[in-house]
């Protein structure tokens, strides 16, 4: 540990609640880095919210909210961690950062259960109608015809975006389903995708042929608008189209004419490109789209797990060792940290 006490901050993000409530909303955090023998200070939404002496001192991280570019990190001459409980890391300049020796790293196992039920969540209710069908329970008319026509699920072919955690654990339980299952994924072989009973293609191949295609991807230069007007025109017609991942990996105003027009048939949205949505955007005029609140990789069990492992990172790295996941690899020749003793072996 360095000879002062280290500066841990917690930047605070308005998705998690106000934070005029920030010691009940960060509990979780403040006690895990107790345990760690470190002190949680909670600060606001902007790097602005902090005296220039303050910054300059902060050793870690544990990010919600702000963007680092590179004149941000730049300020913070004493950062060694930005510790993210989750996956995204999206408005990070990973780059800047190895070259600062900041280690970058994320959660990204915690969650992903959760996330992939969510994403068989909204597939089986877009498919089934189910809002519809609510709705009309509620209005009164109690009539059935209003989800015609709702098909069968088995035999149908569901491709996903990317095959990483989320996607495998929906995979695993889609197949009792009785789906055919593709994946496009440039970073995972069909030895792993095998399985899971899914057969690796590429993209376009994998949008011409799925009846539901699932968007697990995380959000890059590359994958931005990865669905952009082109791509979704590939789609089957009367697809359903569920996106779990990141909102701008989708041109949702592309979606929405698609859906407008009819080619696909439905879509169950958690993410958004800006959040949260405009009120008056197309997509949120439409019945045939569901809208969930960024919330796919919660419950109660995956939010205490994935906040407990990024103090861990932070643990880690003020005590001298590597983390589990670190998204900046290239940082490792300016910081002399050690494997973790239980995992020296690997």
């Amino acid at each position: 540990m360095p000879t002062r006490e280290p500066l841990v901050i917690q930047t605070h993000h308005p998705w998690i609640g106000p934070f005029a409530e920030r010691d009940q909303l960060y509990a979780i955090e403040r006690e895990a880095l107790q345990e760690l023998g470190l002190k949680l200070t909670i600060v606001g939404e902007s790097p602005d919210d902090l005296p220039e002496d303050m910054l300059r001192a902060v050793d870690a991280v544990l990010r919600r909210g702000w963007d680092f570019p590179r004149a941000l990190l730049e300020r913070m001459p004493a950062l060694r961690v930005i510790s993210c409980p989750g996956i995204g890391v999206q408005n990070i300049d990973l780059p800047a950062a190895a070259e600062l020796g900041v280690v970058v790293a994320n959660v990204p196992y915690a969650t992903a259960e959760e996330v992939g039920n969510h994403a068989i969540t909204l597939l089986l209710a877009a498919a089934r109608k189910l809002v519809r069908a609510d709705r009309s329970v509620r209005s009164g008319s109690y009539d059935w015809r209003l989800a015609q026509p709702v098909y069968s699920v088995r035999g149908k072919t569901l491709g996903f975006v990317a095959f990483g955690n989320s996607a495998r654990s929906a995979a695993e339980k889609m197949r009792a389903f009785g789906v055919k299952m593709l994946a496009y994924d440039p970073h995972v072989d069909q030895a792993t995708a095998e399985a899971y009973s899914v057969q690796m293609v590429e993209l376009y191949d994998l949008l011409q042929r799925s009846d539901f295609v699932s968007i697990h991807a995380p959000l890059t230069a590359q994958t931005r608008h990865l669905l952009d007007a082109a791509a979704i025109a590939q789609m089957k017609p009367g697809a359903i189209l569920i996106q779990v991942s990141r909102g701008g990996i989708v041109d949702q105003l592309a979606l929405a004419e698609a859906l407008q027009a009819g080619r696909l048939a439905a879509a169950g949205i958690d993410v958004h490109e800006t959040e949260p949505p405009d009120p008056a955007h197309p997509l949120l005029q439409l019945d045939n789209v569901i809208h969930t609140p960024h919330y796919a990789g919660y419950s109660e069990e995956a939010f205490r797990e994935q906040k407990r492992l990024a103090c861990q990172t932070i643990g880690r790295v003020l005590d001298g060792y590597w983390p589990n996941w670190v998204l900046n690899p290239s940082v490792k020749p300016k910081q002399p940290l050690r494997p973790y003793p239980s995992e020296s072996h690997s």
